[in-house]
């Protein structure tokens, strides 16, 4: 089992670290104990099962997953990073229009009461606001 450990290391030591890599290697490395497993029971001997192993290790096959695996992992990061980043634009976008809203509807508010005696009718201003902050949150 240390031989085919060893043998599937190799194969992806020349691969780019991370996460992709990992996964791959750890999926190829069950697969082929298993395999391996298999053989012994089916009474073959330690060297030809391991020899039977590394035949069927179709290290091409495995190279080209690994790029594809890896343009399709590096197309949904990038993706994913762009949609974050205009949630986070939209997010910002929210917060400074909220934070405009409520001083500028208090001040309003302030000026109708002061200026015109409008105490009464006014405070239909805030209700006002309140409908402007549900479109903000829209955005």
């Amino acid at each position: 089992m240390d031989q085919i450990e060893s043998y599937i290391r190799n194969i992806f030591s020349s691969f780019p670290p991370g996460l992709n890599r990992d996964d791959m290697e750890a999926k190829v490395l069950r697969e082929s104990q298993q395999r391996y497993r298999y053989l012994m029971q089916e009474g073959r001997s330690e060297q030809e099962a391991l020899g039977m192993v590394f035949q069927e290790i179709d290290v091409e096959s495995i190279k080209r997953n690994f790029a594809d695996e890896e343009a399709r992992y590096r197309n949904y990061s990038q993706r994913d990073v762009s949609q974050y980043e205009k949630a986070e634009k939209r997010e910002r976008l929210r917060r400074i229009l909220s934070a405009i809203l409520w001083p500028v509807t208090t001040i309003a508010y302030l000026l109708m009461g002061f200026l015109a005696d409008l105490w009464h009718p006014g405070w239909i201003i805030f209700v006002v606001a309140s409908v402007f902050q549900r479109l903000i949150a829209m955005i």
